[in-house]
């Protein structure tokens, strides 16, 4: 036995995901302790425990402690129950003990598996180290793939598998699918709501904000107790993008999609996207907030430009509809004044200049509103009854936020049906 004396830090890891009570965090302390008690010369300085951390990777809390108390000398010996508590990737454990480690002069020691750095006289524990953390490293892939192909089964049966249910539902732990969570539904129902009356999201958030009505997030801390180490400010607040998020969520229509991205790999917690054709899609998983009418009427305005004009409330009839027929871009509403009376058109701002004189890149707004009326009644003459139903309704959703000239048209139609 060495006369040296060493200045020892126990580390402790417990995986998030293990159930095996035999590596429980008292089971390694009493594991290592009952090792200590033959050698008098290793005193414990320090213990170090990272419980709920994977051992694919060394980006944890306690082991960066543990690392910085080596570089300050603050300690020479560091013990694990077994090289698998010390980590599960088997290049970074061959690097850390094999290089990192002797570097410092730091004795390593992994009592279960009988292995300590400073055994030179057993240069085969030394041969069997990298085929031990090869052996760790695989069984945390194998698990890593039990595990997400479990997931993936429950997501295709329908389940929810994430960690908190979306703005507007609650999760009930025996049942399958989500409830409707009233109080937060109202909330998504009058974002739908203003955003199909032309309201802008920025707007949209501001006046959420101004009725201190609280956001996805601040909800999410105030009644699932949330907390996250992210969060810099004291209260979060609604912002055009948490409103756009739900304004393109179809989880409020009852549809479940999951599987919308995965990790790169089983040692690394970086995600990437996935395919849409690879998502896992539910129909009518769960009761709707909104009607998919309503929520297809608003992504089709999403994709166009259908916000109110500066500082009005007024949604304009062909707002975000007309396209120039030279360039394919939206056209912009211009008024003028002549006369006393107030004159609209519809100009596309990138061929105005042009010297170009194929096609028109101008027209009022009288002469668009005639054009769209004859056109309605040209094909009501040539597709089916069902054809006109359909088109009527997404008719009359434009209808019921734009001004009395679109209504006129649609009553007119509708008499001479």
């Amino acid at each position: 036995m060495s006369e040296k004396t060493y200045a020892a830090a126990v580390y402790i890891r417990l995986s998030k995901a293990s159930a095996d009570k035999s590596n429980s965090i008292e089971s390694q302390k009493q594991t290592v302790y009952s090792f200590l008690k033959n050698y008098p010369d290793i005193q414990v300085i320090e213990e170090k425990t990272d419980d709920g951390f994977s051992g694919t990777t060394f980006d944890r809390p306690a082991f960066a402690e543990l690392l910085n108390d080596i570089k300050n000398r603050k300690i020479n010996c560091v013990i694990v129950k077994d090289l698998s508590r010390f980590g599960r990737n088997y290049i970074e454990c061959g690097r850390y003990i094999q290089r990192i480690f002797p570097f410092f002069g730091i004795r390593f020691i992994a009592v279960c598996d009988n292995f300590d750095s400073s055994n030179e006289k057993n240069p085969a524990d030394f041969f069997l180290l990298p085929f031990r953390n090869l052996i760790n490293d695989a069984y945390s892939r194998d698990i890593s793939l039990k595990m997400r192909s479990s997931i993936s089964a429950r997501q295709k049966l329908g389940f929810y598998t994430g960690s908190f249910p979306p703005y507007g539902y609650i999760k009930k732990p025996d049942e399958k699918a989500f409830a409707i969570d009233e109080k937060a539904a109202d909330t998504v129902r009058y974002i739908f709501s203003m955003r199909i009356k032309g309201i802008s999201a920025q707007n949209i958030a501001g006046y959420l904000n101004s009725q201190n009505i609280p956001s996805p997030a601040e909800y999410k801390k105030q009644y699932c107790k949330y907390s996250t180490p992210f969060d810099k400010n004291s209260k979060a607040f609604w912002s055009s993008g948490a409103v756009l998020r739900i304004l393109q969520n179809n989880v409020y229509t009852g549809v479940l999609q999951q599987g919308k991205e995965k990790k790169l790999s089983f040692k690394s917690k970086k995600r990437i996207l996935v395919n849409h054709e690879a998502w896992i899609c539910t129909q009518n998983a769960h009761p709707p907030i909104i009607p998919g009418y309503i929520f297809f009427a608003v992504s089709d305005m999403l994709l166009k430009d259908s916000r109110t004009s500066p500082n009005t409330n007024r949604l304009y009839t062909l707002s975000g509809l007309l396209c120039c027929g030279r360039c394919g871009r939206l056209m912009v509403r211009k008024s003028v004044v002549s006369n006393g009376k107030n004159y609209s058109y519809y100009i596309c701002p990138y061929c105005k200049n042009s010297s170009s004189t194929v096609g028109k890149n101008s027209i009022t707004e009288a002469q668009a509103i005639d054009t769209l009326f004859a056109s309605v009644e040209y094909f009501s003459k040539n597709i089916s009854a069902n054809e006109i139903s359909y088109c009527l309704s997404l008719f009359v959703s434009k209808a019921v936020v734009c001004d009395k000239q679109i209504k006129q048209i649609y009553f007119r139609f509708s008499k001479g049906r």
